[in-house]
């Protein structure tokens, strides 16, 4: 912080009494006097020692101008003018050297006064402790791995690579490496150059390590299961230190990767309807992304179609559509992200639609008008009867008959009308139901319409249509409401609890269960309560829907391209510097990296002279620097940190 005070302005107002009795008492005084400081102008810059045992650290004073004393202290103490060393006439420079290395990074704190304790200036600055004992001994030892193949398929072979590499000047000793992987994966195949590996604990005694050496461990596993696998492989010893994971060697620089996670995905398939839900217990406040048309991730919240996928209150997704999915996580100041995208792939063949089931007068059968939603290509690809009495022998026959559908021309039963539109002819009146099955152009995408028989002797009702088959809610949240959207006059309309039609719970366009479950709703004649065809709908909890196999997985620190909100680089931020333009007060609020040793703000102004240097404490936090006696005019503020240059502002003064 840089400020100063000026001396007390002292203004004599006197009135023509008081003249006369000074000028009794013969006392002499000067007119309207008044005594402004100025405060002292310099830069500041420092050297710690270059080597173990030597005492030339320094600090220079430069530029001074307006100064006649100054102090530099440290471990915050209190700056005494009558302790102050005096500057000769005209001096412009003041260089402190014979400095040790400090026992610890230290803050020395330099004032500069011009004639008096009420005319300062304060500026800061950093100088390091070099422990040059630990770097003989200091190691780089750090993880590599890769996988061979991230989108593999069930069965398949996957290879893991992980390599220790050291690259300092010391051996790196009794060395181990442990690893913890998915239940997808199955190790069939092992190889270790150096040192041993037991799939028993999952360990790799490796030994030492020395120098440009790089122990290879090889790992092939078969994937067994759809979605997420992993494999992890993290330093559990090094140099007498037992490790966990994500713990770093103290003998070593921090940011270096002492452990690595490497995925593969194979595609989770969901069928129709089915919700597909992904948990990393023990995190929330996941930010989900799914891969839009143009390829990037776009982040799902309340605006996302709730058909994609939707954020449950305990940061669980649930995915209801095919797709690419990930994540990441907001800790302190870095963004970690997944590793591999969720693969979710699944497909459903046109819907099928009941036009009507009728009757025919001259054969004891009827008649099933059907045609397929948003795919006129489609066709109806068999139709088969479900029998809870299986001594018909009428069925094989027709089996036999129905097994194999053309598109466009007529084959037994069925013929199509064209338009996704088709006619099931003469099914027996005494078969309990029919189930038609339809699919895509392609046969990969089908759907099944089971339709029971009618009541030929009375007519057909028309069945219930309903705004959503399906619905979802979460515990604590308003049960849905099952609507139907085509009512009918001179019927009631009714809601059951099973399949056949007996339990009624509910009665009305509309029905708001007390649970999730399945439920069943039909038409009701009044006059003879003949019932339509029942129409099945569920709710689904989200709670108990299917778990994914994202559970229990280490968030894990690899970059992802494509991923747009950025890396999980640390990198220093300033979140705002104000007021700018400035009068008197310059205010920054500063973060810096966690792994940060020292940093300080440095003040230059256009012609490259060091105004102001501010050593800073903490890795958050802010700075309020008094720059009122400095010249108007534009100014260069620059972060550095641990002696690299990190980011550069401008302001004006005004």
């Amino acid at each position: 912080m840089s400020f100063f005070r000026s001396s007390k302005i002292i203004f004599f107002i006197v009135s023509a009494f008081l003249i006369s009795q000074i000028s009794k008492a013969q006392v002499n005084y000067e007119n309207d006097l008044v005594v402004k400081c100025s405060v002292p102008v310099y830069g500041v810059t420092g050297k710690d020692v270059s080597g173990d045992g030597r005492n030339d650290g320094e600090i220079k004073i430069s530029g001074i101008i307006n100064a006649t004393h100054y102090e530099i202290l440290k471990d915050n103490r209190n700056f005494d003018f009558e302790m102050a060393s005096p500057l000769d006439s005209g001096q412009t420079r003041v260089t402190i050297s014979g400095l040790g290395n400090p026992d610890a990074n230290t803050i020395y704190n330099i004032r500069l006064y011009n004639k008096g304790e009420d005319c300062y200036t304060d500026q800061s600055i950093h100088l390091s402790h070099i422990n040059y004992t630990r770097q003989l001994e200091y190691t780089e030892l750090q993880v590599i791995q890769g996988v061979d193949n991230p989108s593999p398929q069930i069965g398949d072979i996957v290879t893991f690579t992980t390599v220790l590499q050291n690259t300092s000047n010391q051996a790196a000793t009794n060395v181990q490496v442990s690893q913890f992987y998915s239940q997808s994966l199955e190790i069939i195949y092992f190889y270790a150059d150096i040192g041993t590996y037991s799939p028993i604990t999952s360990s790799w005694d490796v030994g030492n390590v020395k120098v440009g050496t790089n122990p290879k461990l090889v790992i092939r596993a078969r994937v067994s299961k759809n979605g997420l696998s992993y494999l992890t492989s993290f330093i559990s010893k090094a140099n007498g230190e037992n490790l966990k994971y994500g713990q770093t060697i103290s003998t070593q620089d921090s940011s270096l990767p002492t452990a690595q996670t490497s995925c593969v995905t194979v595609p989770i398939e969901i069928k129709k309807d089915e919700v597909y839900k992904v948990t990393l217990q023990d995190y929330r406040g996941l930010t989900w992304y799914y891969k839009d048309a143009a390829g990037n991730f776009s982040e799902i919240n309340e605006f996302t179609n709730p058909a994609i996928a939707e954020i449950n209150p305990d940061s669980s997704l649930s995915i209801k559509q095919s797709g690419e999915f990930t994540y990441t996580k907001q800790t302190a100041t870095c963004t970690y992200n997944a590793c591999c995208p969720i693969i979710v792939q699944g497909c459903k063949g046109p819907p099928i639609i009941v036009d009507s089931v009728y009757c025919n007068t001259n054969v004891d059968s009827y008649n099933i008008q059907v045609h397929l939603v948003n795919d006129n290509w489609s066709l109806v690809e068999r139709v088969f009867y479900a029998l809870s009495n299986l001594n018909y022998p009428i069925l094989s026959n027709f089996l036999r008959k129905l097994n194999v559908l053309p598109l466009t021309s007529s084959a037994g039963f069925v013929t199509s009308l064209g338009g996704g539109s088709y006619l099931i002819e003469n099914v027996p009146s005494f078969m309990p139901n029919v189930t038609l099955v339809s699919t895509d152009i392609n046969g990969d995408c089908r759907n099944v319409k089971i339709i029971n028989a009618p009541n030929c002797e009375v007519g057909i009702l028309p069945q219930p249509q309903l705004v959503s088959t399906l619905e979802f809610f979460s515990p604590g949240q308003m049960m849905p409401n099952l609507k139907v959207e085509n009512p009918q006059p001179k019927v009631k309309t009714y809601w059951y609890a099973d399949e056949l039609g007996e339990k009624r719970i509910g009665k009305g366009s509309s029905f708001r269960p007390s649970e999730s479950g399945t439920y069943y709703v039909a038409f009701v004649d009044k006059r003879n309560d003949r019932s339509s065809q029942l129409v099945k709908a569920e709710v689904r909890d989200i709670v108990s829907e299917q778990r994914g196999q994202f559970v229990n997985v280490q968030v894990c620190d690899c970059k992802n391209p494509s991923m747009l909100p950025g890396t999980v680089d640390q990198v220093v931020t300033v979140a705002r510097i104000f007021p700018n333009p400035v009068q008197d007060n310059l205010h920054v609020e500063f973060e810096m990296p966690s792994l940060s040793k020292t940093a300080d703000i440095m003040v230059f102004n256009m012609s490259g002279r060091l105004v102001s240097v501010y050593a800073l404490e903490g890795k958050t936090g802010e700075l309020n620097a008094d720059i009122s006696s400095w010249d108007d005019g534009l100014y260069i503020m620059t972060m550095v940190v641990d002696g690299q240059k990190k980011l550069t502002q401008r302001f004006v003064k005004r």
